[in-house]
């Protein structure tokens, strides 16, 4: 009944939500940019979504990006596909780290997806400075 876009919305709505509780249950750790994957992974892992690579953050004068590495994803599992479909945890990845920098970010997109045939999915969440 709802076309792609509307469903992309609200699953990646979902997600974010996941990824704010998540990051709010993980507050008895003391989350810096330095252990943000380790945290994340140890929450995601644990409930069999996948696992965190990496997340690595990269800045320019205009921007802060983080590239967030993902493998095991629990929604493209034995999946084809020929975009990117990953739009939960794509929203987990931007809820965590809009709660860990306490500001929305500008735009999240998920640049590689096991779906597709790549090794991991990869997800990078962008904030203006």
């Amino acid at each position: 009944m709802a076309g792609g876009k509307v469903t992309q919305t609200i699953f990646y709505l979902v997600g974010e939500a996941i990824g704010r509780r998540a990051y709010e249950y993980s507050k008895e750790h003391e989350i810096t940019s330095d252990n943000l994957a380790v945290v994340l992974d140890g929450v995601l892992s644990a409930r069999g979504w996948g696992r965190v690579v990496s997340i690595k953050k990269t800045e320019t004068p205009r921007e802060v990006t983080y590239e967030s590495s993902f493998t095991h994803c629990i929604i493209c599992h034995n999946r084809k596909a020929q975009e990117p479909i990953c739009e939960v945890v794509r929203g987990i990845f931007a809820g965590w780290l809009e709660t860990f920098a306490e500001k929305k970010a500008s735009s999240c997109v998920e640049v590689e997806c096991r779906a597709m045939g790549r090794n991991s999915c990869v997800f990078n969440t962008t904030f203006s400075k």
